[in-house]
């Protein structure tokens, strides 16, 4: 969760309502940076010590400073991001809402229901597309460094603009290997974990971070502006700890053996017969 303001944020307050002096804090999943153009940015991880679950909400409470006709007003602010099970298989009514022409594939076949469903897409018996996207969000970090990120229109209401969905900072300039598939409900994204930034959490995972974003696109007509679109923007993190097991793909070029020493094949043979008395 991130947020930003124009304000001085002077304190946050933990999951039992006390507050806390602002500072970064791998510890507790808080960290605080600034922009070019002086606004605070805070982002905090969800099962961090300053994040509460409440009605399928995360929520974050920040106690802000701000000078209004030179007084200095204190008051709270909420920061709400609903609670979305993005590895949970998706339901039958999900999977069913997928038209043929919708699906993009989520595993390649062959594959079973379970590995399909663990993760977090729609199996069917249709061997073109076994496996496919069905969930509003999908994430995944694989074993072999990559993340994907799975988006459906319908996430937001208004429905998002498939084609203004990006991942910011991302593109083929500065991520060769990032792929992007699309059909009219479904926008998915492949990259390797090198293409986005990280962080070390103190005696904890390398934590891997990549943001999903959507704009609005407006019309201005007579002095006016129109937009039938919604924003949207979800961060994704890939944790990895030092000690898992992450296998490698490694290229390895080598000589070629030499020659046995026994081997089945022509003999080749040079005889001379030299001349005089060599006995004495």
């Amino acid at each position: 969760m991130r947020t930003s303001r124009r304000g001085l944020i002077t304190a946050i307050r933990d999951f039992q309502g006390e507050p806390h002096v602002l500072g970064n804090n791998s510890a507790c999943g808080f960290w605080i940076s600034k922009k070019l153009n002086g606004i605070m940015l805070v982002s905090a991880a969800y099962d961090g010590c300053y994040m509460i679950e409440e009605d399928k909400e995360y929520v974050m409470t920040l106690i802000l400073e701000e000078i209004v006709n030179g007084q200095v007003e204190q008051y709270k602010v909420e920061k709400r991001c609903p609670v979305i099970a993005v590895m949970d298989a998706p339901s039958a009514s999900e999977c069913s809402a997928v038209s043929q022409a919708d699906k993009l594939s989520c595993v390649k076949a062959p594959v079973s229901r379970e590995v399909c469903e663990e993760v977090g897409c729609c199996f069917s018996n249709d061997f073109t597309v076994p496996c496919y996207y069905g969930k509003k969000l999908t994430t995944q970090c694989t074993s072999d460094n990559l993340m994907t990120v799975a988006v459906s229109k319908d996430l937001t209401k208004p429905s998002l603009n498939l084609s203004s969905v990006h991942v910011v900072g991302l593109d083929s300039s500065s991520c060769a290997r990032l792929s992007v598939s699309m059909s009219a409900s479904f926008a998915v994204f492949q990259f390797p974990l090198s293409c986005v930034g990280f962080h070390q959490v103190v005696e904890g995972p390398i934590v891997y971070e990549s943001t999903i974003e959507a704009v609005r696109n407006t019309i201005s007509w007579q002095g006016s502006t129109i937009t039938r679109d919604s924003t949207m923007r979800v961060t994704v993190r890939c944790s990895y700890f030092q000690t898992d097991l992450i296998p490698l793909q490694v290229g390895v070029s080598t000589l070629p053996p030499p020659l046995p020493v026994t081997t089945s094949g022509p003999l080749l043979m040079e005889m001379r017969i030299a001349q005089g008395d060599f006995m004495e």
